[in-house]
Order: structure tokens, then C-alpha cells, then sequence
């Protein structure tokens, strides 16, 4: 990370347009305050071009809208890994609530006990969505109970994003990245709108 910083700022000083180019939104548990900081000290200007985070994106992928009216009206998002690799505070359990665990995979055996000790539901829906947006994105279903196994079988690895809740068992869809459709298909577009 020091290395990669100094790049940045050696860069900028050359005079070059420095691109830090991140997936998904990189204030949501990345380092981008940390090396946005540390740029600002050496007088270099920072212009943030919003991304989309994978807690949001990841699941649509895999066919999971991560809220849905009277089934899930709160998102809990939250973090495998503390800062220096330190295991982070968990969300206590609520019965209408989405699950989304970033950067857990690592974590996901001791993860999923932890949880059904402090009250979640064994039997609470799971999916794992590896390396969204991918031609290699994978989707693992079970519940929370055997999510770990499940991956296991499958071989997930890091990145992907782990959703919990009754979401997941509520709606479905599926959805292939590669499909374009001749007719009779629907897409949906999100927009900025001019004020």
C-alpha cells in the first residue's frame, strides 16, 4: 500500500493524470480515505468518480434483489476483515433484515458459527456470489448452516460478495451477463437525472 501511494504521487508530480481505478465503491471498507489522505498532504488535487458497490450489484447478478417491500426493509452491511486483519464487530440479528458480508470469504466457516451463536437462523437463506460481472461469476445457494461447505465444494475464493435473509428465497431470477435479448426480454437501466 506505501509503495502504491508514493507511485501515485510520483506520477502526479511527473505531471501525468494519475487513474486509481478500484471495483465497486472503494470507501466502502477499502483504503480509498487512507490514500486520498495521503495525496491531499502532498498538494495534489483528487477528483472521486462515484462507483457502484458489489454489496448492491453482486446480488442483482446472481438473480437477489438485496430488499424487497415486506420481506426485507433493512440492508446491513459489513466487513470480513477489521483493520489489521482483526475480526470485526457482527450485526445482531434482525428477522427482516439483508445480510451483505464484503471481504469474508476468508472467513466465511468461522463467520457463519459466530453468527448462529449470537441468534441467526441456521436455516437462514445464503448465496455467495463470486467475481460478479464476470464471465466467471459463480452463484452458491444453501443456508447459513452449510454455505460454508457449499463454497468449499465449489472452490469460492475472494472476490465475492456473501448475502444473507429472506430475500433470497423470496424472488429469483437469473441472469447471464452474455444474454442479449432478440425480443420479448425486459432490462432495467438505472439513471442520473438532470435537475
Amino acid at each position: 500500500q506505501d509503495e502504491l501511494n508514493e507511485w501515485m504521487v510520483e506520477g502526479a508530480r511527473k505531471g501525468l493524470s494519475v487513474c486509481r481505478l478500484k471495483g465497486g465503491d472503494p470507501f466502502l471498507f477499502g483504503r480509498a480515505t487512507e490514500e486520498i489522505q495521503f495525496v491531499l498532504k502532498h498538494n495534489i488535487s483528487v477528483k472521486v468518480i462515484p462507483g457502484i458497490s458489489s454489496s448492491m450489484c453482486s446480488s442483482l447478478c446472481a438473480g437477489v434483489p438485496i430488499t424487497s417491500r415486506g420481506v426485507a426493509n433493512q440492508i446491513c452491511i459489513a466487513t470480513g476483515h477489521g483493520r489489521d486483519n482483526s475480526f470485526p464487530n457482527l450485526p445482531e440479528y434482525k428477522e427482516k433484515c439483508s445480510y451483505v458480508f464484503l471481504m469474508a470469504m476468508s472467513r466465511l466457516e468461522i463467520l457463519s458459527k459466530k453468527l448462529m451463536g449470537m441468534g441467526f437462523p441456521s436455516s437462514m437463506a445464503a448465496t455467495i456470489i463470486e467475481k460478479a460481472t464476470t464471465k466467471h461469476q459463480q452463484i452458491i445457494k444453501g443456508n447459513l448452516e452449510s454455505i460454508y461447505v457449499e463454497s468449499s465444494k465449489r472452490g469460492v475464493k475472494s472476490p465475492a460478495t456473501i448475502i444473507l435473509g429472506p430475500v433470497i428465497s423470496n424472488i429469483e431470477w437469473h441472469q447471464n451477463p452474455e444474454i442479449e435479448y432478440e425480443s420479448g426480454g425486459i432490462s432495467y437501466f438505472t439513471r442520473f437525472l438532470d435537475e
